[in-house]
């Protein structure tokens, strides 16, 4: 952590096996965190804010996700956890997280098998909110629940990009957080790495 008044860095989680994604509940009272490389299985964890913001307690596993987690993570407004997983070979996925989802990895990528050594049939999994191969992209870039006032369409809708791609994606969800659709918003855009709110 560094203070916003006198400079200082405090290390706050020290034992954090493979931060890879962190991020605020809407209230900012919570913060949570991806543990890529807990074993044996991956997680995310969530801590609550204590001392003005200055420190973190009460360390609790919000989802154990198997062997495959979230590469990054976001939380919207409503307080549902996203994240851009980027894919290894064939996929990419974008997930609105489940509670004690497994979506697969390394036993499928997205919806494809990858490393399926006991035939595990797709459906032991969670499936992908949304998926693409690597003719659209190579690396997608999470994004947020867009809540602005500038694009009045796109109100609800999940925003992200890809490392190899000039466009910016939307996705519609139903009210059981399943997929509708996915549609253009801009295609005027180059590199983009990450993505602010």
């Amino acid at each position: 952590r560094i203070d916003g008044e006198t400079g200082a860095v405090t290390v706050v989680v020290g034992d954090c096996p493979g931060p890879n994604g962190l991020c605020f509940s809407p209230d900012e009272s919570l913060l949570y965190v991806v543990e890529s490389r807990a074993v044996p299985n991956r997680l995310i964890v969530a801590y609550d804010l204590v001392d003005g913001g200055r420190s973190l307690a009460n360390r609790r596993v919000v989802i154990d996700c198997g062997a495959g987690t979230s590469d990054g993570i976001r939380c919207d407004i409503d307080g549902n956890l996203w994240c851009g997983d980027v894919g290894n070979t064939e996929r990419e996925e974008v997930n609105r997280i489940k509670r004690a989802a497994n979506y697969g990895w390394p036993v499928y990528e997205g919806s494809r098998e990858y490393v399926n050594t006991n035939n595990r049939p797709y459906s032991d999994f969670e499936p992908s909110t949304h998926e693409y191969d690597h003719t659209v992209g190579v690396a997608v870039i999470g994004g947020y629940v867009y809540r602005g006032s500038a694009l009045p369409s796109q109100v609800g809708r999940y925003l992200y990009t890809d490392l190899a791609t000039s466009n910016l994606w939307a996705i519609e969800l139903n009210s059981n957080a399943g997929f509708v659709s996915k549609s253009v918003v801009a295609s005027n855009l180059n590199g983009v790495a990450s993505m602010g709110e």
